[in-house]
């Protein structure tokens, strides 16, 4: 993520700036411009299309804005009230005629709907038009490095043969035990993520019955319920390399533990996989 990349981008938008707006650090993007900061005011940060990219700051934060890098890449324009704010904002504003903002339409993309109602509609009062930054914020996050490209296709494929190993592993408890439980699976799947050098937010999900259902549903110590022949498992399972380029591999499988696969449960498989990709939903 560098500053004249983004600029070529919010050319390609036909914008003349994108004006980000943030409160004690809450924008991603502003984080990791500036790196790690203590900022406690309203702040503003401008990219033009063209020229340099400036900061709209409060006085009290400039003590943490003075390093060398942030002075190389921002000019830093100070306020000290809320009137001084606006009027900076109507000065260095004013000779734009179309700015992106992080907003969405609707709302219906709340990652990208950062910036606050009344900040958006000040803008708007200068005459201004504003579009969303989805597309710019889209290019700048959403696209791997080819070394997390290579991250995730290890993980994926570290996971899938997890996945299998598992299924295996229930194959064999209930051949020897006759039983084996949610739990015990979930935590031969997270140790098997360990082992293999990967980390996870959350932990493996493992569920059969009416626990496949529940999207929320995650077995415990305490609450989980037994595997048997003629239950239908269902495995969601999520992790990456323990890197900080890493990239999740996430997948969900289900499998009958049974010698046939019952005639409704390939019935509605079927029905599955015939359906069209856009109406298919993940279960997360």
């Amino acid at each position: 993520m560098n500053l004249p990349s983004i600029q070529k981008y919010v050319g390609l938008e036909k914008a003349d700036a994108w004006i980000l707006v943030d409160y004690e650090c809450k924008n991603p993007v502003m984080n990791a411009l500036l790196g790690p900061k203590m900022l406690t005011r309203k702040i503003f940060m401008v990219i033009p299309a063209t020229g340099k990219p400036y900061l709209i700051v409060h006085f009290i934060d400039t003590v943490y804005l003075k390093d060398e890098e942030t002075q190389r890449n921002f000019d830093l324009k100070v306020y000290k009230t809320w009137r001084e704010m606006l009027a900076l904002e109507k000065e260095l504003f004013s000779g734009y005629k179309t700015v992106l903002m992080d907003i969405s339409e609707y709302g219906l993309l709340p990652r990208v709907s950062l910036a606050d109602w009344g900040s958006v509609e000040y803008v708007r009062s200068l005459g201004t038009e504003i579009k969303p930054s989805a597309n710019v914020l889209q290019r700048i996050t959403a696209v791997y490095s080819e070394r997390a490209y290579k991250l995730q296709l290890q993980a994926d494929e570290i996971a899938l043969r997890i996945k299998d190993e598992a299924f295996a592993k229930i194959k064999e408890l209930i051949e020897k035990h006759g039983e084996t439980d949610e739990f015990e699976m979930q935590q031969f799947i997270a140790k098997r993520f360990h082992e293999e050098g990967m980390v996870y937010d959350d932990p493996p999900l493992v569920a059969i019955g009416k626990n496949a259902s529940d999207p929320h549903y995650s077995p415990s110590e305490k609450i989980h319920d037994k595997i048997h022949e003629g239950d239908l498992v269902l495995i969601d399972m999520w992790a990456k390399m323990d890197d900080p380029e890493g990239v999740y591999a996430d997948i969900t499988w289900m499998g009958y533990v049974g010698k046939e696969v019952p005639a409704v449960y390939v019935d509605r498989f079927n029905i599955v996989k015939a359906a069209p990709p856009e109406t298919r939903l993940s279960r997360s």
